[in-house]
């Protein structure tokens, strides 16, 4: 009776470690780094209130990591490898990133990306003024590196003012495509019941995109049907 017992508890034991392992992420696999280049319209000779305004862009951008971390965990799945999200370079070197020469076009986002691979996203763009206040308006083009979902654009357009008080929630574009590409790059290393999950966290993100800031644009919008295909009705 014992050695029976003892059987069922190891056969137990070892089914309950598959179904932990099959949940398990590789972390050593996955992408975290945001890199973030110079903006067309912020120099090394530029205003010291356009510095300040990029900086301030910079701040939120690494805010908001934790607001998606929160937004993931928050739907149950705690996936520990995401404490390691990082925007580069670091803020100690942003002055440095305003005498470079950003990649311009997809081919050499490309190269770039391919040096590393470490990174989920590659920024660059334009940083202009609007409005009698001169709050920025951002335009990014986003490098999101491979695979690319079908259908995808290689290059995601975002484009909308610096949203000064939103340190604290992913509820913006910049967040939505982060939040995307951190569940298609799951999809290389994560279970699946962990990446469609956080499909799922980036279809929400898309549906409050869509409900308070109006009709996404092109590449947005696309990116939303695509979620809203793959995603099943479990998740949703």
């Amino acid at each position: 009776m014992l050695r029976i017992l003892t059987t069922a508890l190891l056969t137990a034991t070892a089914f309950f470690a598959i179904q932990t392992s099959a949940l398990a992420c590789k972390a050593d696999k996955a992408r975290l780094e945001i890199r973030l280049f110079r903006y067309v319209g912020v120099e090394a000779n530029s205003a010291s209130n356009v510095k300040d305004q990029f900086a301030r862009f910079y701040g939120i951008v690494s805010e908001k990591l934790n607001a998606i971390r929160f937004h993931i965990r928050e739907s149950g799945i705690d996936v520990q490898y995401l404490d390691d999200m990082k925007v580069k370079p670091e803020r100690s070197r942003l002055d440095q990133i305003y005498n470079e020469t950003p990649p311009q076009s997809a081919s050499d986002l490309k190269n770039t990306w391919e040096l590393y691979q470490k990174q989920l996203l590659l920024l660059r763009g334009d940083f202009g003024t609007s409005g009698a206040a001169g709050v920025p308006t951002i335009t990014s083009w986003i490098y999101w590196g491979e695979p690319v979902p079908s259908g995808l654009p290689v290059i995601v357009h975002v484009e909308g003012p610096l949203d000064l008080d939103g340190a604290d929630h992913a509820r913006d574009a910049h967040s939505f495509v982060a939040m995307f590409a951190l569940a298609v790059d799951a999809e290389r290393h994560c279970s699946k019941d962990v990446y469609l999950r956080m499909y799922g966290v980036a279809l929400d993100a898309a549906r409050d995109l869509a409900k308070n800031k109006g009709p996404l644009s092109p590449h947005l919008a696309a990116m939303k049907a695509y979620l809203e295909a793959k995603v099943p009705d479990w998740v949703s």
